[in-house]
């Protein structure tokens, strides 16, 4: 049997290892140092150690690799003087002494490098040059000023310029401060929210002063013992019971004839100790309206009614009943201004025999205002234990005395109880500031970015939030899936979320122009906390203005802002085209054209026509002679002459055939009509059983579109809008409507074609 030699390197002499059982120097046998290295053997254990050494005029670089050593260089200078003129002696070797920083250039005089920026920058040689991009201010933006010789926002320069709740702009390259929209005041100290611009803005009983409601009595006072109140914003200084005067003085009576309106025979109330007429002795109704005055315990009523032939608010002023310029569409009534709007029962309104939109006093609803309120109370007893008897109706008591800011309501007793939220502390009546929190207290979420979109089908808004786990929904209507949505928004960042709400879903409805809700931003996935934010979402469709305000803590969701737009309002416009849809100046008589009707923007108005006639002035006489094509309904009165009136493929434009005809004595004519704007689309007119849109007969129709729902086709306005006038010519070519008449060519989808006159 073969032994052996060895196991472990320790069997083997101090400068040989164990390789295949056999003692062998390691260094010969596995060569692991490159030329010209040197390998030793170390006699380490448990295993021998390779070391190897770069011999004289080597280093190693590792690995094993040996590389020669750069030789020292013989000195070349001692001195600057020794090199020539552009190089200098650094470290014993004459170099290029150019070191500038960027941006610049280099010169070397006596053997010293000279920096200097190039033309058109400025800075420190040295270290660096930057481009010059102005020198003064009128080199900037009119928002922007120079600083440093660049453009920067002229409010960058001082961020502490502007108070609280104002806002910094730029003008004439300085800073300056303005108040944001919504707020009011001096916008370098502070801005405060607007409550009000106009007494009309706040209830009867207070008035605007500097932007807020607020009770007047507290700026006058009376003589005593007169009592200070106020009707319709005026103040009023009234001797109390007992006391007789002018109320600039007051004198005590000697007997009072009463002391409540108990005492006083029908017809009459007490006032100043004395049975008088309240009608006579207050005033309370507006011009061209009535007082009547109602036996009603423990107080006399005073109801102001127009007079016969006359609407409108009897507390301010009743006008002149115009006579309706408009058919309405079935559950749509006048109002006082002739116009057809929504007479909704759950407002308490009804459409009476003469087709006007009034309060049910059937039902018990009375006039107050712009709004039908029903007369149920006289006594807060008479309402539920969260109700006040406010004007004869029952009021919440949260929200007939509201708490202040950050607190929150509980409605009791027939009255309204305060509490500050968590985390704030004060006169929940007044104010509640914020304490200190603890550590464990969750802070609000920041106001997210909001933007309100009108649109004609309902009110979409969109947010950019982050950092929200919870649900949006419409106040009210929290369990309808239509008008909740849950969110989740990756953390720290932020993200779009799109919130719309349809008409006649979650109780949006628009009256009068004005849609709204209450959005809720629940954090909570389940729950309602105190961090909750609701917002008074509010579309109007008449004017451009948009009012964002501050969001607050809110609990039971008291309205925290409100978020505003609007619609533009609608144009309208008339054009005889032809059948491609060009503009005409002039046609032959019996040329097919077209008369188009476009109400803008689309997306939000439809629109239909009415009363159209054809016109032509008379230069020489000065008359214009006339001619009907669509009677009152847009239904046209002439088939022959002007076709029905249908919709463009694409829905956006209202388009009627006709052949060009003219008046026997005049070559010229143009169109005026009545133009209906409605929300969304107007409701089609059926004339001689087909639809106004569409040519679909009445039995046989298939509406593609679905019918009309929420409050889409409801009538905002009417409007009467002209065409352009074209040149009528007489035709060159007799061929030509022959050639029509007999089908020889493509028929016109509207009235036959041929030659047309009409007599003046």
């Amino acid at each position: 049997a073969i032994t052996a030699e060895c196991y472990v390197d320790a069997d083997c002499p101090s400068k040989q290892a164990c390789l295949s059982s056999k003692c062998v120097n390691p260094c010969t046998a596995l060569r692991p140092c490159a030329t010209p290295a040197r390998c030793e053997v170390s006699p380490t254990l448990p295993v021998r150690t390779m070391i190897c050494t770069c011999p004289p005029g080597y280093v190693s670089s590792g690995g094993g690799i040996c590389k020669p050593v750069t030789p020292i260089a013989d000195v070349s200078c001692e001195a600057d003087n020794d090199c020539i003129t552009n190089h200098a002696c650094i470290t014993s070797v004459c170099k290029n002494p150019c070191e500038c920083g960027p941006n610049t250039d280099c010169q070397i005089r006596d053997h010293k490098p000279v920096c200097a920026c190039r033309p058109g920058y400025i800075g420190d040689a040295h270290t660096g040059c930057y481009e010059i991009l102005c020198r003064s201010d009128s080199q900037c933006s009119d928002d922007e000023t120079c600083i440093n010789n660049r453009c920067v926002p002229a409010c960058s320069v001082d961020s502490d310029i502007c108070g609280e709740s104002a806002e910094c702009y730029g003008v004439e390259h300085r800073a300056s401060c303005r108040c944001k929209i919504g707020t009011v005041g001096n916008p370098s100290i502070a801005c405060t929210p607007i409550s009000c611009r106009a007494h009309s803005d706040c209830p009867p009983e207070k008035a605007c002063v500097n932007a807020k409601c607020v009770e007047p009595c507290n700026a006058t006072t009376c003589n005593e013992p007169a009592e200070c109140r106020v009707h319709l914003y005026e103040i009023r200084c009234v001797c109390p019971p007992g006391y007789e005067g002018s109320g600039q003085y007051c004198v005590k009576t000697k007997e009072p004839q009463c002391i409540s309106d108990i005492d006083c025979p029908s017809g009459t109330a007490c006032l100043d100790a004395k049975c008088v007429n309240p009608c006579l002795e207050t005033k309370p109704c507006g011009t061209n309206a009535e007082c009547k005055v109602v036996d009603t315990l423990p107080v006399r009523t005073m109801i102001c009614e127009c007079i016969p032939g006359y609407s409108g608010n009897a507390l301010l002023e009743c006008t002149p009943n115009r006579p309706p310029t408009a058919k309405c569409i079935p559950g749509q009534g006048i109002n006082s201004a002739g116009e057809c709007i929504p007479c909704l029962e759950e407002e308490g309104r009804v459409v009476d025999s003469r087709g006007r939109c009034v309060c049910d006093s059937e039902r018990g609803y009375t006039l107050r205002g712009e709004i039908c309120v029903l007369v149920g109370c006289r006594t807060d007893n008479e309402c539920d234990d969260s109700s006040r008897c406010i004007n004869g109706a029952c009021v919440d008591a949260c929200e007939a005395e509201p708490c202040g800011l950050h607190a929150t309501c509980e409605a009791f007793g027939h009255r309204s109880h305060c509490t500050c939220i968590t985390g704030y502390t004060g006169n929940p009546r007044i104010y509640c500031n914020t304490t200190t929190p603890d550590v464990n207290y969750r802070t609000d979420f920041p106001l997210p970015d909001m933007q309100v979109h009108c649109l004609a089908d309902g009110v979409s808004v969109s947010l950019k939030i982050k950092d929200f786990n919870g649900v949006l929904y419409v106040k009210g209507y929290s369990k309808d899936e239509r008008c909740r949505r849950v969110v989740h928004t990756p953390e720290n960042q932020e993200s779009p979320v799109d919130f719309t709400v349809h008409f006649g879903d979650c109780g949006l409805v628009h009256v009068n122009g004005l849609a709204s809700f209450v959005l809720v931003m629940q954090k909570h996935p389940k729950l309602v906390t105190s961090n909750a934010k609701a917002f008074h979402i509010k579309c109007i469709y008449q004017t451009g203005e948009q009012n964002v305000t501050l969001a607050f803590n809110v609990s039971m969701l008291t309205t925290a802002g409100t978020i505003a737009n609007t619609g533009p309002p609608p144009t309208c416009s008339m054009r005889i085209v032809s059948r491609t849809g060009d503009e005409v100046s002039s046609a032959e008589i019996g040329e097919n054209l077209v008369l188009q009707v476009d109400v803008q923007p689309s997306s939000i108005y439809g629109g239909f026509a009415r009363s159209c006639i054809a016109k032509t002035s008379e230069v020489a006489t000065n008359v214009e002679n006339e001619y009907t094509v669509t009677d009152a309904d847009g239904c046209a009165t002439d088939a022959a002459i002007f076709g029905e009136w249908e919709r463009s493929e694409d829905g956006s434009a209202l388009r009627a055939s006709f052949n060009a005809f003219k008046f026997p004595s005049s070559d010229n004519i143009r169109f005026q009509c009545n133009i209906r704007v409605c929300f969304g689309k107007c409701q089609p007119v059926n004339c001689r059983g087909f639809d106004a849109f569409g040519k679909r007969r009445k039995r046989e129709a298939i509406d593609t579109d679905g019918p009309l729902t929420g409050n889409e086709g409801q009538l905002r306005e009417e409007v009467t809008v002209e065409s352009n006038q074209i040149l009528t010519l007489e035709r060159r070519d007799p061929s030509r409507v022959a050639r029509q008449r007999d089908g020889s060519s493509d028929s016109a989808s509207g009235p036959s074609s041929g030659e047309v006159c009409v007599s003046a």
